[in-house]
């Protein structure tokens, strides 16, 4: 099995989890991913999109999967931000929790 083909966005629960991987892609493309949000034209800056984003997704992980919490925690800063577009807005179910 090719290295790529390792990838998925949807783990199954015999699946061995070593890495979070952010990425932007349309929407309509990701449907199937466990873990995702929508990307639209707004008003939050990149930094600030990120650090909601891994919450909203730490959030969702819970207490029912603390191990890929901890891989959604473990990607560095950086990697997120560029994962991002600037000046955006985050929209998913869950989200205005996380805000308040």
């Amino acid at each position: 099995m090719s290295e790529i083909d390792k990838l998925t966005g949807a783990p199954r629960a015999n699946d061995v989890l070593l890495f979070a991987i952010p990425m932007l892609a349309p929407y309509t493309t990701i449907t199937t991913n466990k873990y995702k949000v929508k990307v639209q034209p707004g008003t939050f800056k990149r930094g600030k999109a990120a650090k909601t984003v891994r919450q909203l997704f730490a959030t969702q992980a819970g207490k029912n999967f603390p191990y890929e919490a901890n891989l959604i925690k473990s990607v560095h800063d950086n990697e997120m931000t560029m994962a991002l577009v600037n000046n955006c807005r985050i929209l998913a179910p869950g989200l205005t929790k996380i805000q308040q």
